[in-house]
């Protein structure tokens, strides 16, 4: 049951985490694309523009990172449960 709940809550951080990436991505790029508006000298465009490229680049890997995760452990819990369904079928046919 611990497993479980455990499988459960990482499935449910993963998605957040997915969701926070992308959130970050998109929001370093527009970040990104503001200063380089506002900002008029070229040596502070640059710089912005290479932070806002780094935010973006973390804010995609952290993104697919947590797909991953999300769809590994619902995976797991998918044949977990399919295992489950089958014994208790079993135990059904059995009692007949």
């Amino acid at each position: 049951m611990i497993r479980e709940t455990a499988e459960q809550t990482i499935i449910s951080v993963s998605g957040k985490v997915a969701a926070g990436g992308s959130a970050t991505a998109v929001g370093s790029g527009v970040a990104g694309k503001t200063i380089v508006a506002v900002v008029e000298n070229p040596e502070a465009v640059a710089s912005a523009m290479s932070w806002a490229d780094i935010g973006v680049i973390i804010g995609i890997v952290v993104a697919v990172g947590g797909l991953i995760t999300q769809v590994y452990f619902s995976f797991r819990r998918d044949i977990r449960e399919s295992r489950l369904h089958q014994a208790q079928m079993q135990k059904l046919g059995q009692e007949r």
